[in-house]
């Protein structure tokens, strides 16, 4: 190796340490962030291999990460997820693939749903968690309901249907001795239906749901273009929009879900490590802001290699930055 080739990569070395360093102090210099926030981790944790993927974020740094998201009793028993540092996710209507846990594999619309036994299914998933090895921080249930064809007729949210799931849900987890374990979804903010905020703000009507709630414990947004730059910052529109949506639930908690490299529908998409950045920068803003609004967790959206994984040490430094930093600063 020629001696300019290693001053240039020793340099470009350097440059990297500084930017994370520069990053990492920004952040520090904000304040103290919202004192209400328990948990911190990211979805599809087990996107591939999930024991490889958890050891990965603690090769880039310290992985406080206690609210990781697995999607099959296999990952749930993995050490990834040892100490009840897991959240478990249940869909509806997706495909049936590595043990993934669904009310109604393939389901193309509610009555699809319903007739590959939707409610037994439930009452499966829960005694199967029952039995698990390690035990769930929370349940993800039915991500983004209100766009959900396993909850459609002719393309329509049917009402009340994901009330009716959640409080079969919380029937079975009483059953099973399992009623601690809270029940949160993410709603997708271009999607948002009436209907579905309805029901994630109130109890369904007592024939209908008897000695359990049939609201989750916490919901969040996705909305991944909200940002901070030099000409914006979306943190007031982020406690606006939850508040607008959530205020009238007292008892309501709130996750936020900051973007990654690994959103498709993002458009324009990350662009690069500036871009995703200021697109994660917002939500720490938003912390700071409003440390009275009642945020519990942080799930980051899909593990993402391209940031996290050591392979890639080079390609994102900025966003992994404020990643490790928010996770390391906002769990013990």
């Amino acid at each position: 190796m020629s001696s300019q080739i290693y001053k240039y990569r020793k340099s470009y070395k350097i440059h990297k340490i500084i930017v994370v360093i520069a990053s990492t102090m920004s952040l520090i210099c904000q304040g103290e962030p919202n004192p209400n926030i328990q948990y911190y981790g990211y979805d599809w944790l087990d996107s591939d291999n999930v024991e490889q993927n958890y050891a990965s974020i603690t090769a880039t740094g310290a992985n406080n990460t206690n609210l990781n998201i697995v999607h099959s009793i296999s990952s749930l028993n993995s050490t990834a997820c040892l100490n009840d540092q897991c959240a478990v996710n249940i869909s509806a209507g997706e495909e049936n693939y590595h043990g993934r846990l669904d009310i109604c594999f393939s389901a193309r619309n509610n009555r699809e749903c319903q007739s590959k036994n939707s409610w037994k299914n439930i009452w499966h998933i829960v005694e199967d968690i029952k039995s698990a090895t390690n035990r769930p921080k929370a349940i993800y249930f039915l991500d983004e309901p209100s766009a959900d064809p396993a909850l459609q007729d002719n393309g329509v949210y049917v009402k009340w249907q994901y009330a009716s799931y959640v409080c079969t849900l919380r029937q079975a987890l009483s059953a099973y001795e399992l009623s601690d374990i809270p029940i949160f979804t993410i709603l997708i903010y271009r999607k948002t239906v009436p209907a579905v905020i309805n029901e994630i703000r109130h109890q369904m009507a007592q024939p209908s749901c008897i000695g359990v709630k049939s609201t989750p414990d916490w919901v969040g947004i996705d909305n991944y273009y909200w940002r901070y730059d030099s000409s914006r910052d979306d943190s007031t529109t982020i406690h606006e929009t939850y508040r607008r949506y959530f205020s009238d639930n007292s008892s309501l908690k709130w996750v936020i879900v900051p973007p990654s490299t690994q959103e498709p529908s993002l458009n324009p998409p990350v662009i690069n490590d500036q871009d995703l950045h200021d697109r994660i920068q917002v939500y720490w803003n938003y912390l700071n802001n409003y440390p009275q609004d009642p945020i519990i967790a942080i799930m980051n959206f899909r593990f993402d290699k391209n940031i996290l994984d050591p392979s890639t040490i080079d390609n994102f430094p900025k966003s992994r930055a404020i990643l490790k930093f928010m996770g390391n600063m906002l769990t013990p």
